[in-house]
């Protein structure tokens, strides 16, 4: 195939905050341009023509996805008249459902939906007082954030909508609903926040709490044995404001942002997560007539993560090297509950005894479990043919010396000869842990799969996340964030040392921060990679600030307008990195109605990419047109991950 790919027009150089940066596509921030329409147009025919050179490669993957029974994962479980309202993923689709008290499926609710129009809906629940009454939570295509809607389910009657609204819960207390509103203000790199209740019978909203400082989002919660509400304040990625509603107004937990989760009430007064006085995290009990906290449970090299209150007991999710591990606080002192090994667990929902978790591995397909008394027993299992997978966690020191955990998955059959073909994955960011996984979601493969065709699949933990704490996150975050790069690529050299592979057999994947992961790596070390596949890519570490969503962002990766980060993030930002060089094989691949990542991101790191590359290896861009911050839906989610799969099997033997 002819290298010639669509040229994107330059203009004038981008001049930010008095230095002119080498930065001619600033123009194609505007998605609505119709020079850029038609470019984009072009770059999807040009990678059209690619993947017919090799339609047999790519039918064999298109077949293999299409005929695969995709694995169900469950969440935002709550008890309703008839049973649970539940959330039901199956890779690119979510499916708001309502199961009977075995799990069986009740009803679903597309035809109800469907009456608003290009919607993505991703939870809902039933009113406690009212079981005609149900709320929905969605995003719709050309909206920033998502928004809430009040259904009556009897009339099949849109009640009530609001928009930018990221999180909501129902006040048990007559027929309230409580929501968390933000509303950005790019101009003073400022998200303004809202916590707020709509009484269903009279129609009024209120606004019940403000927070004037920028913050990402309010959780709101509903106070057991109470008319009053707690509002919990993202601050950032790590720091909370915690406030409760009394007579007296609201009442800070402390009166600066804390590294602190709110979790529930139980009998003896409300329940916390605090990192402050222990790394590994310590679970509260809090009184707030007193002012008072006491330790509920905290153990050394215990990575709290979660917490669930029911009555009186509580279940904690905690890691431990990054696997999860499970423990039941009540009366009577701790006890651990057994969870399969190399897992992790994540609370799925409750009821009045029961905690619901999801549970998997890479060997272990997603299973509802539920944690009751003593037990963690088994609702709804799947199957999955694992035999003869190994599963190994290594340790590899990173440039500072730091040991930076990752995990092998390969067939016990499999011979280290240095040149194994390789799928690492890695995301870095955002007090977001990495722990074991069945499926990969930015390129849709089951890594039994990828495994069981005798290939390697390496499973990064770097910096960033909080595999091991805030300490973990803070160090791979703002004027640390190339600590995340490094520890990928020490993971990267440790396994070629250790002759599982070698520079060139390395395919590199991830998404959204993680795409940020991929392009810095690219720019980094082009020479390890035989491929790199970027989903919904940050790429302009400058530029980011300006989009809708940069006033949270800023709260991660800090703010170029500071003089010193300014520099710090010239030093890796993706496209301001591009040079000419070599580079690998690449495909970048966004989507026009992504609402967090935008998608000049993506679009100018592949011009750039194209405009400097020396090498003959291709550099593609796949713009989906009503793809938002995923691979798509439906039959466009089919080829875009058949895409994805194709061209790494085509890099990595060779072929490209």
């Amino acid at each position: 195939m002819q290298k010639t790919y669509p040229k994107a027009k330059e203009e004038a150089l981008f001049v930010f905050q008095g230095q002119t940066l080498n930065d001619p596509y600033q123009w194609m921030r505007d998605g609505t341009n119709a020079q850029l329409l038609e470019w984009v147009k072009a770059q999807n025919a040009y990678s059209d023509d690619f993947f017919h050179q090799y339609e047999n490669t790519y039918q064999t993957y298109y077949q293999r996805n299409q005929n695969k029974q995709p694995i169900p994962a469950f969440s935002n479980i709550t008890p309703s008249a008839n049973g649970y309202m539940m959330t039901r993923q199956l890779l690119d689709r979510y499916d708001v459902i309502e199961c009977d008290d075995q799990f069986q499926l009740h009803r679903t609710f597309d035809t109800l939906l469907s009456t608003i129009a290009n919607t993505t809906f991703f939870s809902g629940a039933i009113c406690p007082n009212d079981e005609n009454i149900a709320v929905f939570h969605g995003l719709s295509d050309g909206y920033d954030r998502p928004s809430l809607f009040l259904f009556d389910l009897q009339k099949e009657q849109l009640l009530y909508r609001a928009d930018g609204i990221f999180t909501y819960c129902f006040d048990p207390h007559g027929k309230r609903l409580l929501y968390g509103d933000a509303k950005a203000d790019v101009a003073a790199k400022t998200t303004h926040n809202f916590c707020k209740r709509y009484d269903i019978e009279s129609g009024v909203e209120t606004t019940l709490y403000t927070y004037e400082d920028n913050a990402i989002a309010i959780d709101p919660h509903a106070w057991s044995g109470s008319s009053y509400a707690v509002a919990e304040v993202m601050v950032d990625y790590s720091h909370n404001m915690i406030v409760f509603e009394s007579e007296q107004g609201w009442i800070p937990y402390q009166d600066t942002p804390q590294c602190v989760k709110y979790i529930g009430q139980n009998n003896h007064g409300h329940v916390l997560i605090s990192y402050e006085e222990n790394a590994c995290g310590q679970l509260l009990s809090y009184d707030l007539t007193t002012h008072c906290s006491h330790v509920l449970f905290e153990q050394d090299n215990i990575y709290i993560k979660e917490a669930c209150c029911i009555q009186d007991t509580v279940y904690v999710l905690a890691t431990k090297d990054v696997s999860s591990v499970s423990f039941r606080i009540d009366a009577s002192g701790c006890h651990e509950i057994a969870l399969p090994p190399m897992c992790s667990a994540a609370f799925a929902g409750k009821d009045d005894t029961r905690a619901f978790i999801m549970v998997e591995s890479f060997t272990l397909p997603p299973q509802l479990f539920a944690l009751r008394e003593h037990v963690c027993e088994a609702l709804i299992e799947q199957e999955s043919d694992t035999q003869g997978i190994c599963v190994k966690q290594v340790f590899y020191p990173s440039w500072d010396g730091t040991a930076i955990p990752a995990y092998l998955i390969y067939r016990e059959d499999m011979e280290r000869n240095g040149d194994q073909a390789t799928l690492m994955y890695g995301y870095g960011g955002y007090n977001m842990a990495m722990p074991p996984t069945y499926h990969n979601p930015f390129c849709g493969l089951d890594i039994v799969d990828w495994v069981k065709e005798g290939n390697l699949y390496v499973h990064c933990c770097i910096r960033g996340g909080n595999e091991y704490g805030e300490q973990w996150h803070t160090s791979g975050y703002r004027m640390q964030k190339k600590n995340c790069y490094e520890d990928f690529i020490a993971i990267a050299e440790g396994i070629i040392q250790d002759r599982y592979t070698r520079a060139g057999r390395i395919a590199i994947n991830g998404g959204s921060n993680g795409g940020l992961l991929m392009c810095a790596l690219l720019t980094m070390r082009p020479d390890l990679w035989g491929c790199v596949v970027a989903s919904v890519p940050h790429t302009d570490m400058i530029s980011f600030v300006f989009d809708d969503r940069g006033p949270m962002y800023i709260t991660e990766y800090g703010d170029p307008h500071d003089s010193e980060q300014f520099a710090y993030f010239l030093s890796y930002s993706p496209f301001h990195n591009v040079k000419q060089t070599a580079y690998p094989p690449v495909y970048i691949q966004t989507g026009e109605c992504d609402n967090n990542v935008p998608p000049y991101h993506g679009k100018k790191m592949a011009a750039r990419l194209q405009q400097y590359n020396t090498s003959t290896h291709p550099i593609l861009l796949r713009v989906l047109a009503k793809g938002s911050h995923d691979r798509g839906k439906g039959e466009v989610y089919l080829r875009t991950i058949t895409e994805m799969q194709t061209f790494i099997a085509l890099a990595l033997n060779q072929i490209i």
